[in-house]
C-alpha cells in the first residue's frame, strides 16, 4: 500500500481517503448545526462511522484518532470564528471552490486547491503555529470542512469537490503531485471502485473492456481493463493525449452527461506523435465497425470519414442494437437492414428499437433513418456534409415539435 500524506500533511495511505472523506462530510453536517468544526476528544474516541467498501480500515488504523479539539488552535475553531474573525478571504475561498461543475475540471480543481493551501498557510502564519504536519493537517482539514458545510446541499458539487481533493495529497517521499498531472490510483483503489463482487460491464473495444466504478467521493467513473497484448501501448498513449488535449476534434466515442448533453471522449483511434497539441495522425485503431470503408483502401481520414461514423452511431441508436462489440459482420448486417427499410424491402417496424414497443413517431423515425443511410454511402462523394445533416435533423425536430403542439391544442379544444 503506497504511503502518502493526505491533504498534504496527514501520514496515511490512499485507501484511507475514503474514511477521511466520510469523516469530513460528517463533521461538516454537525458544524452547520453546532458551529464547532471538530469534536471534543471524548466524543471523537467513541466515533464509529459506516464507511462504504472499507470494512478492513478504521479511524484508528488510518491514523485519524487525533483529529479532535485541543490539538492546536485550528482544532478549536468554530465556523463563525473562521468566517468573521480569522479568515478574511472566506468569500474568496468559497467562491474559488464553487466552480464545480465546470467545463474544465482541471482548472476548477486547480483554483480551489490553490486557494485552500493559500488560506491554510495564512492561518498558520496568523496563529503563529510551527507549520508542522500536525498544524497543516488541522488547519487544512478545518478549511475543507468549512467549504463543505457551505456547499453540501448540492450533491453534484460534493462529488466534484471530493473528486478534486486528491490533488492536495503528497507522496511519502515528499515529492508533490503536480496539480496539472494525472492522479495515480492504486490497485486497491481501482478494485474497490469496481466492486469485484458485482462488476458492471459497460462495453468493450479493441483494447479492452470498460466497467463502471464508483470513487470514494461518490463520483461515477469508467474503468478500462486492458487485454493482455502489446496493444496496451496505444492505451498509454491515449491517456497521455487526454491529459494534454482540451479541445478534441475527432468524432470517435460519445458520452452523455446527467442532462443528456453529448461529450466526445476516448482517443483510442488516434496514435499521436509528440506531446504538443498540434495533432499528427499516422494510424487509426479502434473498433472496426465504425471505420470508413474508404480508409481501409486509401488510409486517408477525411471529414466524410466522420460522417460515416456518425451514420453508424445513428443507426445503432435507432435500432437499439448493442454498440459494445460492433465488428464488420455486425456492421454490415445493420447497414443492410437499414437500406432495405429505406428501399421498401422491409417494414419500418423491423428496424426500430424493440424496447419502444412500436411507440414512435414514424415520420420522424424514417427521416432520421434516411439521413443515416446517406451518411453510410460506400463512396464519400455521396455522403452529406455535417452542415446538411444538422439542417435535416433540425427540420425533423421542428416538425415533431409542431405536431406535438398541434395535438395538445386539439385535445384542449375537444376538452372545452
Amino acid at each position: 500500500m503506497e504511503e502518502i500524506k493526505l491533504l498534504d500533511s496527514i501520514p496515511s495511505n490512499r485507501c484511507c481517503r475514503t474514511v477521511l472523506n466520510t469523516l469530513s462530510q460528517a463533521l461538516a453536517r454537525q458544524a452547520r448545526v453546532k458551529d464547532n468544526i471538530f469534536l471534543p476528544s471524548s466524543q471523537w474516541q467513541q466515533c464509529k462511522l459506516p464507511v462504504p467498501q472499507t470494512s478492513s480500515i478504521s479511524i484508528k488504523s488510518c491514523g485519524f484518532e487525533n483529529l479532535h479539539q485541543g490539538i492546536n488552535k485550528c482544532s478549536d475553531f468554530t465556523i463563525s470564528d473562521l468566517r468573521t474573525n480569522y479568515l478574511t478571504q472566506y468569500n474568496m475561498l468559497v467562491s474559488s471552490c464553487s466552480q464545480f461543475p465546470h467545463p474544465s475540471f482541471d482548472q476548477a480543481c486547480r483554483n480551489c486547491t490553490e486557494e485552500i493551501k493559500t488560506a491554510r498557510d495564512q492561518l498558520i502564519k496568523q496563529l503563529l503555529l510551527d507549520n508542522t504536519d500536525k498544524d497543516m493537517a488541522m488547519c487544512g482539514l478545518a478549511l475543507v470542512i468549512l467549504v463543505t458545510a457551505a456547499k453540501m446541499d448540492d450533491p453534484l458539487w460534493v462529488k466534484d469537490f471530493y473528486g478534486c481533493l486528491p490533488a492536495l495529497d503528497r507522496k511519502a517521499d515528499l515529492n508533490y503531485i503536480k496539480l496539472d498531472s494525472l492522479y495515480r490510483f492504486s490497485r486497491e483503489e481501482i478494485i474497490s471502485a469496481m466492486d469485484s463482487s458485482n462488476k458492471v460491464r459497460l462495453g468493450s473495444g479493441s483494447v479492452g473492456r470498460v466497467y463502471k466504478g464508483v470513487l470514494p467521493s461518490g463520483q461515477v467513473v469508467a474503468i478500462k481493463h486492458i487485454y493482455e497484448s502489446g496493444i496496451s501501448e496505444s492505451f498509454r498513449g491515449e491517456v497521455d493525449c487526454l491529459s494534454r488535449i482540451r479541445h478534441p476534434t475527432l468524432l470517435t466515442n460519445i458520452l452523455l452527461t446527467e442532462n443528456l448533453e453529448p461529450k466526445l471522449s476516448d482517443f483510442g483511434l488516434a496514435k499521436m506523435l509528440g506531446i504538443e497539441e498540434s495533432k499528427v495522425f499516422t494510424d487509426v485503431k479502434g473498433t472496426t465497425g465504425y471505420m470508413d470503408p474508404e480508409y481501409v483502401i486509401n488510409s486517408k481520414l477525411t471529414c466524410a470519414s466522420d460522417v460515416y461514423s456518425f451514420g453508424i452511431v445513428t443507426l445503432q441508436i435507432l435500432s437499439g442494437k448493442s454498440i459494445t462489440e460492433l465488428d464488420l459482420d455486425a456492421r454490415n448486417h445493420l447497414t443492410e437492414e437499414a437500406k432495405d427499410v429505406i428501399s421498401g424491402k422491409l417494414p419500418l417496424s423491423h428496424f426500430g428499437d424493440p424496447r419502444l414497443n412500436g411507440n414512435l413517431n414514424e415520420a420522424a423515425f424514417y427521416s432520421i433513418l434516411n439521413v443515416a443511410v446517406l451518411c453510410i454511402a460506400d463512396s464519400s462523394k455521396w455522403r452529406p456534409t455535417m452542415h446538411v445533416i444538422f439542417e435535416e435533423l433540425d427540420k425533423v425536430w421542428q416538425n415533431t415539435v409542431q405536431n406535438v403542439v398541434r395535438v395538445i391544442f386539439t385535445d384542449l379544444f375537444l376538452l372545452y
